[in-house]
């Protein structure tokens, strides 16, 4: 009767676990990356994100790793994209501690009304 009863439990445990939300697109995806401020732009506030490298020993993380940090930091403000992005390779004293990182800031904006 008890294993029945664990049988039970371990199967509506996995079915739970399956009928789960289907993954949708990462986030920051839909993040647009541009080199000005649109015209119907809204500042929202300055986005950074630093990635470490896995060892002390392997090179710096390239910039797309970080670009993709910073729109994950801009998609968690609900910004539509971000400008004026510049990257930068940490060093000894930045969040990485002494791993190589690659660092990037920008500008979050959230497009407004369309301009008339």
């Amino acid at each position: 009767m008890r294993a029945h009863a664990l049988w039970i439990i371990a199967v509506m445990s996995l079915a739970a676990c399956a009928g789960g939300p289907k993954p949708s697109a990462p986030a920051g995806a839909d993040i647009a990356i541009m080199d000005d401020l649109p015209i119907n732009g809204i500042i929202m506030s300055r986005v950074s994100a630093v990635v470490c490298a896995k060892g002390p020993f392997d090179t710096a993380p390239p910039s797309t790793d970080a670009l993709n940090a910073l729109k994950q930091q801009a998609a968690a403000i609900n910004a539509n994209g971000i400008y004026r992005v510049k990257y930068v390779t940490t060093g000894l004293v930045d969040r990485c501690m002494v791993l190589p990182g690659t660092g990037a800031t920008g500008i979050a904006y959230r497009n407004g009304p369309a301009a008339q």
